[in-house]
Order: structure tokens, then C-alpha cells, then sequence
């Protein structure tokens, strides 16, 4: 073979070879898959909480969309070349979408764990004397939705129950989410404890219909020398309803604490 042939061959070869490489590898202005798994991880996570919210989304660089892309420094031009891309090498694509599952999952365990919510702790009352035994006394649902068509306006409750007893720690615990259309006003809850002499002690707060999912604590101590007679309260108290209600609560308890020396 004349050595301008084999040159001619190399050349050639080495030109199919440059030409074949884009075709594997991720071309330039297309996100690695790290990065990549990250962002789709955020998109799905901007679509959850705007679901919740009921509020919709446009794509210019001054919506929530755009902000999140700023936020990762690519354009919206990267992002689609991106997805085109992983949508051509479906094996990496997958590769990303596990990462992605794996990044939700997390997700979804800080969210139950409540890492990312408010917790609310109401307490007003020296807690003096180490608390061993649990009884659990809620008697009604475990969860409420109140809706505009709904009967139910507010999520109030009175509990007597005979083993009731002074020198207890009672704890009302549940979860709410209140949404901007709801349209009750000065919305609270509140915990009481009625003695058998007719005083009670009773601790509040207020309720914000902002979507955040809160999980409320109300810690009351019943005084050592009276008698309970009944505990009561309100979840979702309010006024000037209008027609217009969207409040969820869940994951209710009312739980007594007490000495093993109690009475």
C-alpha cells in the first residue's frame, strides 16, 4: 500500500471517530447527570408545593420557575437541550430518574419527620415532676376536612372521662393546613381543662391560612389540688366563614401523661 493511502485511511478513520464521539458523549450545554438529577428533583418539588397552593406558573426569568433555574445558574435554553439530550440516551436518563426517586424519598422523610414545617408548642404551665405513664383519651375522628360544602365549621370537642385525674400533663397534639382561600376570620385553637369545682385552665393560639402544613403541641398541667371534670377545646375556631373553608387537620391525640403514684 503507498504510504499516501495509509495516511489518507488514518485520516479518514480519525475523522469518522470525532464525528461518532458527540454522539456518546454529553455535548456542551447539556447538565451532567448529578446536576441534572438535582434540578428535575427541585422541578418536581416546585410542582408538588404550587399544587398545594393552587397557584399556576409562566417561564420568564421573574416567575418561581425561573428563579429556581437562576438559582442553579442555567437558562431555560440548557434545560430543554438537556432534556432533549437524556431523552435520546434513555439508559442515562434512567440513571438520572433513580437518583431522582432516591432524592424524593429523602425528601418525603424530612417532610414526615417535620423538618421542614412549623412546629408550634403552646405551653404556659411549669411541667415540676418527671412524667412516666401514658394514656391516650381522643375519642373523636383522627382527622377533619372542612370544605365550602361542608356542615361542619369548626372542629370542637368535650371529653369526661372517669379515670380523669389532677396531677397530670395533657397534651394536645395534631396537624393542620389552612388555605388562602379559606375565608373565616380570626381563626385560633384552643385546650381547656374544666374542674369538677367549675374554674378551668384553658391555653390558645392563632391559626394562619398561608398552606403551611403545622403541627400544633398545646401542653397543659392540671393543678395538683382539683378534681378534672372534662377537657375541652376547639381545633379550628372562627367566625365570618363566607362560604369559603378549606382547612385539613390530621393525626389528632390527647394524650395524659401521669406519676404511677397519681391517683
Amino acid at each position: 500500500m503507498h504510504p499516501n493511502d495509509k495516511c489518507h485511511r488514518l485520516l479518514l478513520t480519525t475523522l469518522l471517530l470525532l464525528l461518532l464521539v458527540p454522539a456518546c458523549n454529553r455535548p456542551k450545554g447539556v447538565m451532567g447527570p448529578n446536576k441534572m438529577a438535582t434540578v428535575l428533583t427541585e422541578l418536581h418539588k416546585l410542582d408538588a408545593a404550587l399544587a398545594v397552593t393552587h397557584r399556576v406558573y409562566q417561564t420568564g426569568n421573574d416567575t418561581t420557575y425561573g428563579l429556581l433555574l437562576e438559582k442553579y445558574g442555567i437558562s431555560r435554553a440548557e434545560l430543554d437541550s438537556s432534556l432533549v439530550w437524556y431523552g435520546r440516551n434513555p439508559k442515562r436518563f434512567k440513571k438520572v430518574y433513580v437518583k431522582v426517586m432516591s432524592n424524593i424519598e429523602a425528601w418525603e422523610k424530612d417532610v414526615n419527620d417535620f423538618k421542614y414545617h412549623p412546629d408550634e408548642k403552646i405551653d404556659t404551665l411549669e411541667r415540676s415532676a418527671p412524667l412516666f405513664l401514658t394514656a391516650e383519651l381522643w375519642t373523636g375522628d383522627s382527622a377533619y376536612c372542612l370544605l365550602p360544602d361542608s356542615m361542619r365549621r369548626e372542629v370542637d370537642f368535650n371529653i369526661e372521662v372517669d379515670s380523669l385525674q389532677s396531677q397530670g400533663l395533657y397534651i394536645l397534639s395534631f396537624r393542620q393546613r389552612i388555605a388562602p382561600e379559606d375565608s373565616a376570620a380570626e381563626r385560633k385553637a384552643c385546650f381547656r381543662i374544666n374542674y369538677c369545682n367549675g374554674s378551668s385552665d384553658s391555653i390558645s393560639t392563632v391559626l394562619h391560612n398561608d398552606s403551611l402544613l403545622r403541627r400544633f403541641t398545646f401542653y397543659l398541667h392540671a393543678r395538683d389540688s382539683l378534681r378534672v371534670k372534662s377537657l375541652a377545646g376547639n381545633l379550628a375556631a372562627g367566625k365570618d366563614y363566607k362560604g369559603r373553608q378549606h382547612l385539613q387537620i390530621d393525626s389528632i391525640s390527647l394524650l395524659r401523661r401521669y406519676r404511677a403514684t397519681a391517683p
